[in-house]
């Protein structure tokens, strides 16, 4: 028996293990790209995509601060194919860092290292929102990246990697001041101001668009110390962890951080594990408390999403590892451990069926159905609808129509019809969110408009009765 539990042991640390896990997080993420139409959500994940679309179009979204500039440069080759095309970019993504992941786990000798891709996989957000345009996906490739590079003490390529990960995600600012405060420790003091590197880069390769040095500072759209979207408990991200990684995976981390304080243990009195514990854990605990703090007190645009966790799935998955092996070894019944670590490893296979909804999760949601059907409606009633001129909030209504959203001499913000007055050739698409909310274009102030006329009404109801309404108004003749 102690033979069978050797192998499986054995099975779970081999590259065999870790492509079976692999290959069905590929195989599982191409069905749904192919079944399902959904985006992730019909704000950031269209937006980035768009961004990446025309950007070779509009040279200056290179250097948009909010859509990220790396993030924007490496995926626009695969979105001048479409939507789906980047949805394969972050899919295979998310498949090299998981392999990189592996790697990390052997290099910290943390034993079972291929159940860290099987615990990725089994993240129910994890498949949520890969099969997205957002940034999440390659910014935690690049970390674990750069986490890799570290721990082979390839010191030089990971720092200049990392001084680029601020422009795949704003938290990069975090982990460059954690992995400053290793080298300090480390005394290696000269790679410090090389973490700059990929400021200085982009300070100069911006200039000519921004026309100033300091843009990529100055033109951060998250340093400001409110919100418009309020605040929330300290405790939101806590109670979501279930929604983000499932149960089972929940009681594997909270065991798994119990042992920051033997890693800590070991630094202050022997300097020992410094790496480990500010890679791994250092690394993980700055970019949750910062999303933590960010909500709890309605700073930096926060607006408690949970989606920006997807970014450290990686340094997770380790700590979540370390919890299971810790279980597994504290197993008294020598005869029982084959058995019990099989039965682990089924839990964590089934707990993302327990929270994953199809529909939900995997589909346009009740928002962008009604836009889905006005688009067709456009597009069967105005065959000629691409030489109108469009008044929309809403992101996705572009994706639609499939128009420049950047080229404002067709697309424009409902607010612009004061600025640019509509014609018998403008369509006005107003939605419940974007318009009303983000815009500040009321429902009653494009009725009571004479400007424009009433077409069309696309409803559709949500699972508790809402209604969600996408309205479509045509420009009147002059």
């Amino acid at each position: 028996m102690k033979k069978n539990f050797l192998s499986l042991d054995t099975f779970l640390a081999t590259r065999i293990s870790l492509g079976l896990f692999v290959s069905a997080f590929l195989i599982a993420g191409t069905l749904l790209i192919f079944l399902a139409n959904g985006t992730a959500g019909e704000g950031d994940s269209c937006y980035h995509y768009q961004f990446a679309r025309y950007s070779w179009k509009h040279h200056e979204l290179f250097f948009d601060h909010w859509a990220k500039p790396l993030y924007v440069l490496i995926a626009s080759p695969f979105a001048q194919l479409g939507f789906k095309s980047v949805k394969f970019f972050n899919l295979f993504l998310y498949a090299f860092t998981m392999i990189l992941t592996w790697r990390v786990a052997n290099l910290l000798f943390i034993k079972r290292s291929s159940l860290s891709a099987l615990f990725l996989v089994t993240s129910p957000m994890l498949f949520i929102y890969t099969l997205s345009g957002l940034t999440e996906p390659l910014f935690a490739f690049v970390l674990v990246a750069c986490i890799l590079l570290y721990l082979k003490d390839k010191t030089w390529l990971a720092i200049i990697l990392l001084s680029f990960l601020p422009f795949v995600r704003s938290e990069g600012l975090m982990m460059c001041g954690v992995f400053g405060l290793l080298l300090f420790l480390e005394k290696k003091y000269f790679f410090i101001p090389v973490l700059l590197t990929g400021h200085i880069v982009y300070s100069i390769a911006g200039y000519l668009n921004h026309k100033e040095l300091l843009w990529v500072f100055t033109k951060i759209p998250y340093a400001v110390l409110q919100t418009d979207y309020g605040k929330g408990p300290w405790s939101h991200f806590f109670v979501n962890l279930p929604n983000i990684i499932g149960w089972v995976l929940c009681v594997f981390m909270a065991i798994g951080f119990l042992q920051v304080f033997s890693l800590l243990n070991n630094f202050v009195r022997k300097k020992e594990n410094a790496r480990e514990l500010f890679l791994i854990y250092g690394c993980f605990l700055a970019y949750f408390m910062a999303h933590v703090c960010f909500w709890a007190m309605g700073i930096f645009h926060s607006f408690g999403l949970l989606r920006p966790i997807v970014g450290i799935l990686p340094l997770m998955a380790l700590i979540e590892l370390k919890g299971f092996n810790f279980v597994a070894d504290s197993i008294p019944f020598e005869k029982a451990k084959p058995y019990l670590v099989a039965a682990f490893v089924i839990a964590v296979i089934i707990s993302p069926f327990t929270i994953w909804n199809y529909k939900r999760d995997f589909c346009l949601n009740d928002t962008q159905i009604p836009q889905q059907q006005m688009g067709e409606y456009i597009r069967k009633h105005y065959p000629d609808y691409k030489s109108y001129n469009f008044y929309f909030d809403a992101n996705y209504i572009a994706m639609v129509l499939d128009v420049d959203i950047f080229d404002k001499n067709i697309c424009r913000y409902t607010w612009e019809t004061w600025e640019h007055p509509p014609s018998n050739k403008s369509l006005m698409l107003w939605d419940e969110w974007y318009s009303p909310v983000e815009i500040k274009t009321s429902y009653a102030t494009v009725i009571n408009d004479g400007r424009f006329e009433l077409v069309k009404e696309f409803v559709k109801y949500d699972e508790w009765g809402f209604e969600k309404k996408t309205v479509l108004f045509k420009g009147k003749a002059k």
